[in-house]
């Protein structure tokens, strides 16, 4: 279920980690040239159950299809012809952070489709130092606890992503596509130590002589 996902996101925080090294491939054209210690950036994907959490939210709620193409201009949908289709789900796959853990003006942008008033009065608690233009807004304690506290306790400590939020506040599932391309960033890449050398002796790897490798812990 969504706690124990969650708790296992967390047990990869807290647990031990492990290395592991990964060879990317190059083109033979060197056309891509790097010295040790430069960085590479790589942009992953949203992991399969958050896309698809979002993809049948999207089905249910707006009758929008994995397989409806559509135009991205920026974080909005287009129909400029001179951008390149894509899919529906190739854009909730790759276009959209699902999975880092929520800011609080993301919840505050949030809040704005949520349907029912306790859920949006929670998720305005939420981020109470966050107004509609994204400045401070004043409210600094409740019940005894800062917001700050709330807000650190329910999202930072436990990882959670928009995704977790539209389970827990369900009147906002009825978000549109070019809502959530509105308060969502792109997926932020992340970069990479090389730890290999240009000067070492060539490997054939698939069919490929040119490669570098980077190191990363999980």
């Amino acid at each position: 279920n969504d706690n124990d996902e969650r708790q296992q996101r967390l047990q990869y925080v807290k647990n031990g980690k492990r290395v592991i090294e990964m060879t990317l491939a190059l083109p033979d054209d060197f056309t891509l040239e790097y010295e040790p210690g430069d960085s590479v950036g790589l942009l992953v994907p949203n992991a399969p159950h958050a896309t698809r959490f979002v993809l049948d939210m999207l089905r249910a709620h707006h009758g929008i299809l994995p397989t409806q193409k559509i135009v991205l201009d920026g974080t909005t949908t287009t129909t400029d012809s001179r951008s390149r289709p894509i899919t529906v789900g190739e854009a909730v796959r790759n276009k959209m952070d699902l999975c880092s853990p929520v800011k609080k003006k993301r919840l505050f942008l949030l809040s704005q489709y949520a349907t029912d008033p306790e859920e949006r009065r929670a998720l305005r608690l939420l981020s109470a130092n966050v107004n509609a233009n994204g400045n401070g807004s004043g409210v600094e304690e409740t019940s005894g606890r800062s917001v700050g506290d709330l807000f650190q306790t329910y999202v930072e400590e436990q990882h959670r992503s928009i995704v977790d939020i539209l389970k827990e506040f369900p009147s906002c599932q009825s978000i549109p596509l070019e809502g959530l391309f509105g308060i969502l960033p792109a997926i932020p890449p992340r970069y990479y130590s090389v730890c290999s050398s240009p000067l070492s002796g060539k490997e054939v790897i698939d069919g490929y002589s040119f490669h570098l490798k980077v190191a990363f812990s999980v």
